[in-house]
């Protein structure tokens, strides 16, 4: 279990929030064992639009699961330093990381209503992916 050093614990028993803790480390680990150590992808220009979609997917989907295991471990940082603006920060990554997901799956339903194209789908999915509109 990758959880938080001795030092955030102790702050938890502190604050009598070892639920709150085992809950955190929990989400940690459950974010570690979703991860994969690579996507294979392969030429970009031999993969079919449908295949390069479902790999831009999954990228994102990992990504999106790196970000939310960093932030859950920099939540530990910051109530050492006692950073409260960072905690803020931390919250905020979290909300905009369930605001793409939130995108992606309205664009998945548009999609199998018949409301977008796939074109329109896969563009959308690679901007995700890099951060680009």
């Amino acid at each position: 279990m990758a959880g938080y050093p001795d030092e955030v614990k102790a702050v938890f028993a502190e604050w009598r929030q070892e639920k709150l803790l085992a809950d955190l480390e929990g989400a940690i680990d459950e974010l570690q064992s979703r991860r994969v150590e690579y996507v294979e992808y392969g030429d970009p220009e031999t993969l079919s639009p449908k295949k390069r979609a479902a790999l831009n997917s999954q990228l994102l989907r990992q990504a999106l699961l790196h970000r939310a295991e960093c932030l859950l471990q920099a939540a530990g940082k910051m109530l050492l330093a006692k950073n409260v603006y960072g905690l803020a920060l931390v919250a905020r990554g979290h909300v905009e990381a369930t605001a793409v997901l939130g995108y992606f799956c309205k664009r998945l339903q548009s999609l199998s209503k018949g409301n977008i194209d796939f074109e329109r789908f896969e563009t959308d999915i690679a901007n995700g992916l890099m951060g680009a509109k």
